[in-house]
C-alpha cells in the first residue's frame, strides 16, 4: 500500500551546487557579511601560541564568492590597518559590530596546493574619511597657537628631519654598453 503511494511523487531532484565567480584581482569594494574571533591552527606561533585571528568573511558582489581574512591576534599593527579600513578607531574592532561594514580591499589571486585558484585580501586600502595616523612625538600644534606674524621657528636640533635621500640614479657596471651621446659619434 506504501509503494502505491510514493508511485504519486516524483522522486527528489538534487539540488544543482552554484559556482561563484572569483572575485577579480585589483582594487575592490567588500562588504564584511561575518566576523569573529576564532582559532586557526596554521596561524599559530611563538607570540600566538593558539593562532587567534579576528576571522573575517568579506563578499565582493552577489555574483562573486566569499572572500576570507584571518587578522592575527598579535598583530597589532595590522588590527589598526583594518580598522582604518573600515573608517573605525582600533579600539572599536569588535567582531559583532563589524557586520555590515563597506571596506576598500585589494585582491589577490594565489594557487592552492590542489592547483585551484583562489582569491585572498593582498591589502587593506584605507577608508576615505580615515584620519591619519599622527606621526613624530604625537602632539599636533593647533592652528591658533601659531605666531601672529606667519612666521615659523625652527624645532629643536633633535626634532629636526633627517635631510632626504638622494634620488636613485642606476650606475653603469662594467658589461653596460657604452651610452653615445647625439653629439658623440664612434668613428
Amino acid at each position: 500500500m506504501i509503494d502505491a503511494f510514493d508511485d504519486g511523487f516524483p522522486a527528489p531532484q538534487p539540488q544543482p551546487v552554484r559556482q561563484y565567480d572569483l572575485a577579480p584581482e585589483g582594487p575592490t569594494e567588500v562588504e564584511i557579511v561575518a566576523a569573529r574571533m576564532g582559532d586557526v591552527p596554521w596561524k599559530a606561533c611563538p607570540e600566538n601560541v593558539a593562532g587567534t585571528c579576528l576571522q573575517l568573511r568579506l563578499s565582493p558582489g552577489s555574483s562573486y564568492g566569499f572572500v576570507f581574512a584571518d587578522v592575527p591576534a598579535n598583530l597589532k599593527w595590522l588590527h589598526s590597518v583594518v580598522a582604518r579600513a573600515v573608517g573605525i578607531e582600533a579600539a572599536d574592532l569588535v567582531p559583532d559590530q563589524l557586520i555590515g561594514l563597506r571596506c576598500t580591499v585589494e585582491i589577490e589571486h594565489f594557487t592552492k596546493r590542489d592547483g585551484s585558484i583562489k582569491a585572498s585580501v593582498g591589502r587593506w586600502l584605507p577608508h576615505p574619511n580615515a584620519r591619519k595616523p599622527a606621526r613624530g612625538n604625537g602632539q599636533r600644534q593647533p592652528a591658533d597657537q601659531s605666531p601672529a606674524d606667519g612666521s615659523r621657528q625652527r624645532p629643536p636640533q633633535d626634532q629636526q628631519r633627517a635631510p632626504a635621500a638622494a634620488p636613485y640614479r642606476p650606475r653603469a657596471t662594467r658589461n653596460a654598453r657604452p651610452q653615445i651621446n647625439s653629439d658623440d659619434f664612434p668613428f
